[in-house]
């Protein structure tokens, strides 16, 4: 059932820790995230905060393996509003092949990543959570790793 204390507006979630490190500021939310009750629907606020990162991640709907991602060797992203230089640099193909070799150097097997997102979860977003941190670091936004 929803529960309208734990809902997380764009706005909260962007002002959730302001003044920090960027590390430091996402780790500071997925603790928040973490301390939510493992109860039926709780993941929706990971699917909110992380906003689409499964797509991207192996095992998505973006991806070529998926069948719907054929288009993703060739076109360069294009986000303006959202999206970083170094995005919109890359195709989405090598923006993939950049989340792949994120996730193998956190230690973070690419069969579990692609066994687990099957849907949006919990567990899932755990499971990544190292990985979209170091990709945010290397200067991707939010946007740029959404679906």
């Amino acid at each position: 059932m929803f529960n309208e204390k734990f809902w997380i507006t764009e706005n909260q979630k962007n002002k959730m820790s302001t003044n920090q490190p960027l590390r430091q500021q996402l780790e500071a939310d997925l603790e928040k995230l973490n301390a939510l009750p493992r109860t039926p629907g709780a993941d929706f606020f990971y699917c909110v905060y992380f906003n689409g990162f499964n797509g991207a991640l192996p095992g998505g709907h973006l991806r070529a393996e998926s069948g719907v991602g054929k288009w993703a060797e060739a076109i360069k992203i294009k986000k303006p509003t959202t999206g970083s230089e170094l995005a919109r640099s890359q195709t989405y193909s090598e923006l993939y092949q950049t989340i792949d070799s994120v996730l193998e150097e956190e230690g973070i097997s690419i069969d579990k990543v692609r066994r687990t997102n099957t849907k949006p979860s919990r567990e899932l977003f755990e499971l990544t959570a190292k990985a979209y941190i170091r990709l945010r670091e290397m200067g991707y936004r939010q946007g740029d790793l959404s679906s």
